[in-house]
C-alpha cells in the first residue's frame, strides 16, 4: 500500500482558516454521506507544472478526526474547461485521514488505486462543479487493509481569487 504520513512535530495547534462559507462538497461511502466543514478551490503555483486543487474535508489534525480529499487537475488556460479526467489523463487523487504515533499527531495521504473527475471550471468567474468517485485502500486500526469508495460532488469558488478581490476593494493608503 503506497502512502505518505506527515506529523505536527510539536503539536502546535493548527489553524482553521479555510472554512466552507458558500461552498458545497460532499461524498458518500457506502451510505453514509459527509458535507465538508472546509473547502480549497485555488490554482497552484507551487509546482513546476500547474494545477487546480479542489479539497474538502471534517474534522482537524488537532482533534485527531481529520477525513477528506483533494483532487487536482492540470491548469491549461483561462478558457471554461468541461471535462473529464482519470488518473491516466492527468487527474490526482488522495484521501487524507488523521493518525498518531506515540502521542505524535499527524495525517496520512493516500493517493487513489482508481479515480474519475467530471468538472466544468470557469477560472475567469473563479467557480468549478465537479463529480467524483474513487477507490483508496487504507490501513484500519487492527492493521487490516480495506477499500474505500467515495463518490462525491462540489461546487466551489476560487480561494485565491477571493483574497485578490479583497485586496483589490481595499482604498490605497499612504
Amino acid at each position: 500500500m503506497n502512502f505518505r504520513d506527515f506529523y505536527n512535530e510539536d503539536n502546535t495547534p493548527q489553524t482553521n482558516n479555510f472554512e466552507t462559507e458558500d461552498n458545497e462538497f460532499q461524498w458518500q461511502i457506502d451510505s453514509l454521506s459527509t458535507e465538508a466543514q472546509r473547502t480549497l478551490f485555488y490554482k497552484s503555483s507551487t509546482t513546476t507544472n500547474n494545477l487546480w486543487i479542489f479539497y474538502g474535508s471534517v474534522g482537524s489534525v488537532d482533534s485527531e478526526n481529520l477525513f477528506g480529499f483533494m483532487l487536482a487537475v492540470p491548469y491549461i488556460n483561462e478558457d471554461i474547461l468541461k471535462d473529464t479526467y482519470t488518473l491516466a489523463t492527468g487527474l490526482y487523487c488522495d484521501h487524507r485521514h488523521s493518525i498518531n504515533k506515540g502521542g505524535l499527531k499527524g495525517w496520512r495521504v493516500i493517493p487513489a488505486g482508481d479515480a474519475t473527475l467530471s468538472i466544468k471550471l470557469d477560472p475567469v468567474q473563479g467557480t468549478v462543479e465537479g463529480e467524483f468517485e474513487a477507490t483508496f485502500t487504507k490501513t484500519k486500526p487492527d492493521d487490516t487493509l480495506e477499500q474505500i469508495r467515495p463518490k462525491g460532488t462540489f461546487n466551489l469558488k476560487r480561494d485565491d481569487l477571493k483574497a485578490k478581490q479583497y485586496f483589490e476593494a481595499l482604498p490605497d493608503t499612504v
